[in-house]
């Protein structure tokens, strides 16, 4: 959008949603004008941040959805409200962006439409140190540099991170976490910068990289090198939030340690993934592998405490198993033997190892679908896992559960990667629940949204367990995931009970008959 022209585009925007009647959307969804005035706005935003007009497309065609087959009048009003929100929001923030006016104006082409899974980072939760610190980090894994220091704080001389190319080229980069920048801002950090390389020729960069972490119109961009020319400064780059983005996802530890994902429950979830699928296959073809299984447990209890001893068995009469683990894990719980514990079984031998009991969740709570899994890898360096179901008996008193061998035994499985990396935090967005996945494919990471609607989660009775609502969102998109994969169709996905028969809307067992189904 060039800067003579966003006047008349605000104006037509304010004027558009003034025209939108909220209670004739609402009864009509399907409306052609009121579609048309969506569509234009969708338009505006676009030409303005392509980010922008996707997001208002995405919350628009979500009401419609909404409104199309929901019975609950409040929730349509609330998803039309939203519309109508981001829509004032935006207009607002276009209204006080500054554009630099061009110098030479040039045709913009079209951009590229953003898929819904292609979601930029939140960098802006970030404190300002936190988005140094990340800047740090990636440089510090990029194979571009021998060296990088962390210099963000008082007394930096406009240098948050000094990076060494393996050429002994230095670079200045300079993190601004801003909502929305201006070239006006940086040629203030370049003014700043240049009575010291004055001062002092050996402390001039060779290259000066700004992290804006938001969006940066391209006159800013020129207008900002261009400045940095003049002052001496010929190599000047800068990161916007696409830029930071894709750095961001390339390098391995940054989701985990920045923006609340977890390895841990990958595990499990690939697991649960590949037993379907095994359990699916009609053959299996016979392989000479170790097999481990729970031969036997036994309770020993006095006054240091309850403890469960499982007497873990390598069935095969060949192969050896190395690094053997195993987790005590149910719906909602997990308990995992530590990597200092790992061990060997030769051939048809067993060993014990011991669970203390009390003080973990089943020892006066139920869970529902306990096993013992184990983990192991062959002679050749091949992961496979194994899985027993356990069963919960209350002792005679009362007092507590004891556990027994179950029956139900999941054959081998080789652990192989289906494309999921990490899992975020359950966060609560609106009328949902919703974590995001990190998933790789074709040698890039996408974020892909798993959302389960609050009516879902209520009449499964989990609505007031975070721990469970983890749990569900974590095995539902897994499932849902591996599926979009395996047909080449990544997508955000919402679970709601409109979707699904009756069946699986009565209770636990209806959440247990839709996860299975998938």
């Amino acid at each position: 959008m060039k800067a003579e022209d966003k006047p008349k585009y605000v104006k037509e925007a304010r004027q558009i949603l003034a025209s939108i009647d909220l209670d004739f959307l609402i009864s009509n969804p399907n409306d052609l004008e009121e579609i048309r005035k969506v569509n234009r706005l969708v338009a505006i935003f676009t030409n303005f941040s392509s980010n922008d007009g996707q997001e208002l497309k995405r919350l628009f065609q979500e009401f419609q959805k909404w409104a199309r087959r929901s019975t609950s009048a409040g929730t349509v009003k609330n998803q039309a409200v939203d519309v109508l929100q981001f829509i004032g929001g935006e207009i607002e923030a276009m209204d006080l962006y500054v554009i630099e006016p061009e110098n030479n104006p040039q045709k913009v082409l079209g951009k590229p439409s953003v898929t819904a899974s292609n979601h930029i980072l939140p960098f802006q939760r970030l404190s300002s140190d936190d988005f140094a610190r990340l800047t740090f980090w990636i440089l510090k894994r990029s194979p571009k540099y021998q060296k990088v220091e962390y210099y963000d704080g008082m007394g930096d001389r406009q240098r948050d991170v000094v990076a060494h190319t393996l050429d002994n080229k230095k670079h200045y980069y300079q993190c601004k976490k801003y909502q929305q920048i201006s070239a006006t801002t940086l040629k203030k950090e370049l003014d700043l910068l240049k009575p010291h390389c004055d001062k002092n020729p050996e402390f001039k960069p060779d290259e000066i990289i700004f992290i804006v972490g938001c969006r940066i119109s391209p006159q800013a961009r020129d207008g900002v090198k261009q400045y940095g020319v003049i002052l001496g400064f010929v190599n000047i780059t800068i990161w916007s939030e696409v830029e930071l983005d894709e750095r961001a996802k390339a390098t391995d530890g940054v989701l985990e340690e920045f923006f609340g994902f977890n390895k841990d429950l990958v595990r499990s979830v690939v697991q649960e993934v590949l037993n379907v699928e095994g359990n699916k296959k009609t053959t299996r073809e016979h392989q000479d592998i170790p097999v481990l299984d729970l031969e036997g447990l036994r309770r020993s209890g006095g006054s240091t405490g309850q403890f469960i001893l499982f007497n873990i068995t390598n069935l095969s009469q060949t192969q050896k198993a190395i690094d053997c683990q195993w987790e005590i894990r149910g719906f909602d719980y997990s308990f995992r033997s530590t990597d200092d514990d790992r061990f060997s079984l030769q051939p048809n031998s067993s060993k014990e190892v011991t669970y203390r009991l009390d003080g973990e969740k089943p020892y006066q709570n139920e869970v529902s679908e306990l096993s013992l899994v184990m983990e192991y890898k062959d002679m050749n360096g091949s992961s496979y896992f194994t899985r027993r179901e356990i069963k919960q008996v209350q002792v005679r008193s009362g007092a507590f559960y004891d556990f027994v061998r179950g029956g139900q035994f999941y054959s081998a499985e080789q652990m192989v990667d289906i494309g999921i990396a990490s899992i975020s935090n359950i966060g609560l967005n609106g009328d949902r629940y919703q974590s995001e996945f990190e998933v790789k494919t074709g040698g890039k990471t996408q974020i892909v949204t798993i959302g389960i609607s609050r009516t879902f989660l209520s009449v499964w009775g989990i609505s007031n367990d975070k721990d469970k609502i983890e749990s569900a969102t974590a095995e539902l998109g897994s499932r849902v995931i591996r599926k979009m994969l395996l047909k080449n169709e990544l997508d955000d996905y919402l679970f709601v009970t409109q979707d699904f028969p009756q069946d699986y809307q009565n209770g636990f067992e209806g959440y247990r008959l839709l996860r299975d189904s998938l």
